[in-house]
């Protein structure tokens, strides 16, 4: 799982720091998948909500594969709609087997 901090996504590309020193991993993606709903694709069970008001616009992103990505092949970004700062992460690796859950809360 990579170590992201900040990420900076605009139209075309996604961009992330890295650690030791090493240059930031800038890549092209494509939208592959978008959907809303209560729940989402690979959800943690943690993360469910029974809360009749939250749904979910979810985008998974393919990554352009590049030495920085290593084996990370998509993103998947979950934002909830009562929470506008916020979203829980999947990343995948290039199968499209998720492999790590992590989430950004938007700095105030």
């Amino acid at each position: 799982m990579a170590i992201y901090g900040h990420l900076n996504i605009t139209k075309k590309t996604i961009t992330w720091p890295r650690t030791n020193n090493l240059a930031k991993c800038q890549t092209r993606y494509r939208v592959i998948a978008q959907s809303q709903g209560k729940n989402y694709t690979d959800q943690l069970d943690a993360f469910k909500t029974d809360d009749a008001v939250t749904t979910y616009n979810t985008i998974k992103i393919k990554l352009t594969p590049k030495k920085c990505t290593g084996r990370i092949g998509y993103l998947q970004f979950a934002l909830p709609s009562n929470e506008p700062d916020y979203a829980e992460v999947i990343e995948y690796d290039r199968a499209g087997k998720p492999n790590g859950w992590i989430h950004f809360q938007k700095r105030k």
